[in-house]
Protein backbone atom coordinates (compact mmCIF):
# COMPACT_ATOMS: atom_id res chain seq x y z
CA UNK A 1 0.00 0.00 0.00
CA UNK A 2 1.17 3.77 -0.71
CA UNK A 3 3.94 2.62 -2.76
CA UNK A 4 4.76 5.88 -4.98
CA UNK A 5 6.44 5.20 -7.99
CA UNK A 6 7.73 7.85 -10.62
CA UNK A 7 5.90 7.98 -14.23
CA UNK A 8 9.72 7.69 -15.30
CA UNK A 9 8.74 4.30 -14.65
CA UNK A 10 6.34 3.90 -17.69
CA UNK A 11 8.62 5.58 -20.69
CA UNK A 12 9.59 2.14 -21.59
CA UNK A 13 6.72 0.86 -23.55
CA UNK A 14 7.75 -2.91 -23.03
CA UNK A 15 6.41 -2.46 -19.62
CA UNK A 16 3.41 -1.32 -20.16
CA UNK A 17 0.30 -4.01 -19.96
CA UNK A 18 -1.64 -4.84 -22.97
CA UNK A 19 -5.09 -2.75 -23.39
CA UNK A 20 -8.00 -3.22 -25.62
CA UNK A 21 -7.72 0.40 -26.31
CA UNK A 22 -4.70 1.85 -28.36
CA UNK A 23 -2.99 4.87 -26.12
CA UNK A 24 -2.27 7.64 -28.98
CA UNK A 25 0.26 9.96 -27.59
CA UNK A 26 -0.49 12.25 -30.31
CA UNK A 27 -4.06 12.59 -29.09
CA UNK A 28 -2.66 12.97 -25.25
CA UNK A 29 0.80 14.45 -25.16
CA UNK A 30 0.48 15.25 -21.80
CA UNK A 31 1.60 12.39 -20.13
CA UNK A 32 4.30 9.18 -20.98
CA UNK A 33 2.09 6.18 -20.99
CA UNK A 34 -1.53 5.47 -21.42
CA UNK A 35 -1.55 3.11 -18.27
CA UNK A 36 -0.43 6.06 -16.55
CA UNK A 37 -3.03 8.05 -18.32
CA UNK A 38 -5.98 5.99 -17.72
CA UNK A 39 -4.64 5.69 -13.48
CA UNK A 40 -4.37 8.81 -12.97
CA UNK A 41 -7.56 10.08 -14.84
CA UNK A 42 -9.32 7.70 -12.94
CA UNK A 43 -7.83 8.40 -9.10
CA UNK A 44 -8.21 12.09 -9.74
CA UNK A 45 -12.08 11.71 -10.83
CA UNK A 46 -14.15 13.67 -7.54
CA UNK A 47 -17.69 13.78 -9.04
CA UNK A 48 -19.90 14.76 -6.04
CA UNK A 49 -22.90 12.48 -5.74
CA UNK A 50 -26.72 12.74 -5.03
CA UNK A 51 -25.90 11.27 -1.29
CA UNK A 52 -27.12 14.33 1.45
CA UNK A 53 -23.03 13.98 2.71
CA UNK A 54 -22.22 15.06 -0.61
CA UNK A 55 -19.72 18.17 -0.37
CA UNK A 56 -19.07 17.01 2.76
CA UNK A 57 -15.03 18.26 2.25
CA UNK A 58 -15.80 21.42 1.10
CA UNK A 59 -17.89 22.16 4.58
CA UNK A 60 -14.31 20.47 6.64
CA UNK A 61 -12.04 23.04 8.30
CA UNK A 62 -8.52 22.91 8.06
CA UNK A 63 -6.82 23.07 11.56
CA UNK A 64 -3.74 24.48 13.15
CA UNK A 65 -2.88 22.42 15.85
CA UNK A 66 -0.52 19.87 15.97
CA UNK A 67 -2.41 15.98 15.15
CA UNK A 68 -0.72 12.64 15.81
CA UNK A 69 -2.57 9.58 14.08
CA UNK A 70 -2.87 7.02 15.59
CA UNK A 71 -4.39 3.67 15.63
CA UNK A 72 -6.73 3.71 18.47
CA UNK A 73 -8.34 6.56 16.98
CA UNK A 74 -8.46 5.58 13.46
CA UNK A 75 -12.24 4.89 12.06
CA UNK A 76 -11.31 4.37 8.75
CA UNK A 77 -9.14 5.29 5.82
CA UNK A 78 -9.45 5.15 2.08
CA UNK A 79 -6.51 4.48 -0.36
CA UNK A 80 -5.97 3.87 -3.99
CA UNK A 81 -3.60 1.68 -5.81
CA UNK A 82 -2.11 1.52 -9.60
CA UNK A 83 0.91 0.47 -11.53
CA UNK A 84 1.73 3.87 -11.72
CA UNK A 85 1.73 4.14 -7.63
CA UNK A 86 -0.47 3.95 -4.64
CA UNK A 87 -1.49 6.74 -2.20
CA UNK A 88 -3.75 7.83 0.21
CA UNK A 89 -7.53 9.08 -0.15
CA UNK A 90 -8.06 9.62 3.55
CA UNK A 91 -7.78 8.66 6.49
CA UNK A 92 -10.97 9.50 9.72
CA UNK A 93 -10.25 9.53 13.26
CA UNK A 94 -12.81 10.06 16.13
CA UNK A 95 -14.42 12.16 16.80
CA UNK A 96 -14.14 14.55 14.06
CA UNK A 97 -10.75 14.32 12.03
CA UNK A 98 -9.85 13.88 8.30
CA UNK A 99 -6.63 13.26 6.85
CA UNK A 100 -6.94 14.52 2.99
CA UNK A 101 -4.94 12.93 -0.03
CA UNK A 102 -2.62 16.02 0.69
CA UNK A 103 -1.80 15.34 4.39
CA UNK A 104 -4.11 18.60 5.47
CA UNK A 105 -5.88 17.66 8.42
CA UNK A 106 -9.04 18.88 8.86
CA UNK A 107 -11.87 19.11 11.45
CA UNK A 108 -15.36 17.58 9.63
CA UNK A 109 -18.79 18.52 10.67
CA UNK A 110 -20.13 16.18 13.20
CA UNK A 111 -22.71 15.21 11.27
CA UNK A 112 -21.03 14.69 8.35
CA UNK A 113 -18.04 12.58 10.14
CA UNK A 114 -21.08 10.43 12.15
CA UNK A 115 -22.43 9.80 8.65
CA UNK A 116 -19.72 8.96 6.44
CA UNK A 117 -18.11 6.23 9.73
CA UNK A 118 -21.83 4.82 9.50
CA UNK A 119 -21.70 4.09 5.98
CA UNK A 120 -18.32 3.03 6.19
CA UNK A 121 -19.38 0.56 9.02
CA UNK A 122 -22.16 -1.01 6.70
CA UNK A 123 -19.46 -1.14 4.08
CA UNK A 124 -17.68 -3.36 6.10
CA UNK A 125 -20.87 -5.74 7.24
CA UNK A 126 -23.58 -5.53 4.49
CA UNK A 127 -21.78 -6.56 1.20
CA UNK A 128 -21.13 -10.31 0.81
CA UNK A 129 -17.68 -11.39 0.85
CA UNK A 130 -16.44 -12.53 -3.13
CA UNK A 131 -15.40 -16.17 -3.81
CA UNK A 132 -11.88 -15.46 -2.89
CA UNK A 133 -13.45 -14.85 1.49
CA UNK A 134 -12.65 -10.70 0.76
CA UNK A 135 -14.86 -8.47 0.11
CA UNK A 136 -13.49 -7.30 -3.55
CA UNK A 137 -15.36 -6.14 -6.48
CA UNK A 138 -14.16 -5.83 -9.74
CA UNK A 139 -16.24 -3.27 -12.12
CA UNK A 140 -16.37 -4.28 -15.83
CA UNK A 141 -14.54 -2.28 -18.57
CA UNK A 142 -13.08 -1.96 -21.60
CA UNK A 143 -10.06 -0.63 -20.86
CA UNK A 144 -7.65 -3.32 -18.43
CA UNK A 145 -5.50 -1.93 -15.66
CA UNK A 146 -7.72 0.26 -14.08
CA UNK A 147 -6.77 1.68 -10.19
CA UNK A 148 -7.86 -0.30 -7.06
CA UNK A 149 -9.71 1.77 -4.33
CA UNK A 150 -9.61 0.17 -0.82
CA UNK A 151 -11.57 1.26 2.50
CA UNK A 152 -9.88 -0.61 5.88
CA UNK A 153 -12.36 0.16 8.40
CA UNK A 154 -11.77 -0.61 12.17
CA UNK A 155 -15.03 -3.04 13.45
CA UNK A 156 -15.16 -4.90 16.40
CA UNK A 157 -15.92 -8.39 13.75
CA UNK A 158 -12.54 -7.53 12.34
CA UNK A 159 -11.09 -8.54 16.02
CA UNK A 160 -8.64 -6.18 17.93
CA UNK A 161 -6.38 -3.90 16.13
CA UNK A 162 -7.68 -4.72 13.25
CA UNK A 163 -9.17 -3.35 10.13
CA UNK A 164 -12.11 -5.06 7.77
CA UNK A 165 -10.35 -4.60 4.14
CA UNK A 166 -13.04 -3.72 1.35
CA UNK A 167 -11.62 -3.25 -2.22
CA UNK A 168 -13.24 -2.37 -5.91
CA UNK A 169 -11.53 -2.89 -9.02
CA UNK A 170 -11.92 0.10 -10.97
CA UNK A 171 -14.74 1.94 -9.47
CA UNK A 172 -16.54 4.80 -11.63
CA UNK A 173 -18.82 7.00 -10.72
CA UNK A 174 -20.75 5.73 -13.91
CA UNK A 175 -20.76 2.48 -14.71
CA UNK A 176 -21.10 -0.24 -11.45
CA UNK A 177 -21.91 -3.94 -13.60
CA UNK A 178 -19.21 -6.15 -12.52
CA UNK A 179 -17.38 -8.37 -14.31
CA UNK A 180 -18.00 -10.97 -11.49
CA UNK A 181 -20.85 -11.52 -9.58
CA UNK A 182 -20.31 -11.09 -5.93
CA UNK A 183 -23.22 -13.46 -4.22
CA UNK A 184 -26.24 -12.36 -6.10
CA UNK A 185 -24.93 -9.13 -7.12
CA UNK A 186 -24.14 -8.03 -10.96
CA UNK A 187 -23.52 -4.42 -10.03
CA UNK A 188 -21.77 -2.51 -7.39
CA UNK A 189 -23.39 -3.08 -3.94
CA UNK A 190 -25.02 0.33 -3.33
CA UNK A 191 -23.48 1.39 -0.15
CA UNK A 192 -20.15 0.33 -1.50
CA UNK A 193 -20.82 2.99 -4.33
CA UNK A 194 -21.98 5.79 -1.83
CA UNK A 195 -19.25 5.19 0.37
CA UNK A 196 -16.68 5.17 -2.29
CA UNK A 197 -17.74 7.86 -4.28
CA UNK A 198 -18.41 10.02 -1.10
CA UNK A 199 -14.74 9.38 -0.01
CA UNK A 200 -13.39 10.32 -3.45
CA UNK A 201 -13.97 14.05 -2.20
CA UNK A 202 -10.53 14.25 -0.18
CA UNK A 203 -8.81 13.98 -3.50
CA UNK A 204 -10.18 17.26 -4.53
CA UNK A 205 -6.93 19.68 -5.52
CA UNK A 206 -4.59 16.92 -5.21
CA UNK A 207 -1.74 16.36 -7.70
CA UNK A 208 0.01 13.17 -8.08
CA UNK A 209 3.31 13.10 -5.62
CA UNK A 210 2.14 16.57 -3.65
CA UNK A 211 1.38 17.03 -0.27
CA UNK A 212 3.03 16.62 3.07
CA UNK A 213 4.72 12.87 1.78
CA UNK A 214 6.06 12.93 5.60
CA UNK A 215 3.20 13.26 7.40
CA UNK A 216 1.54 10.52 5.39
CA UNK A 217 3.93 8.50 5.70
CA UNK A 218 3.26 8.24 9.27
CA UNK A 219 -0.75 8.21 8.28
CA UNK A 220 0.06 5.05 6.51
CA UNK A 221 1.72 3.11 9.25
CA UNK A 222 -1.34 3.67 11.00
CA UNK A 223 -3.49 1.86 8.48
CA UNK A 224 -0.73 -0.91 7.49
Amino acid sequence: MFQRQSPELYKDRSLLPATTTEWNPQENPSVLARDYYYHIEQMQDTKTTTNPISGWYSRAVPINEPFTPNRASLAFASSVSARSGSSLTAAFFSPDIVVDARGVVMRMDSDDWNALNALARRAATEPPDSDSGRSHWRIKHEVTCRPIDYVYVATDSAGKNQLKQVSVYGFSYDHDVLKYPVGEYTTLHPVLKELFGLVREARSGYKWGSGDQEFLDKVQMVIV
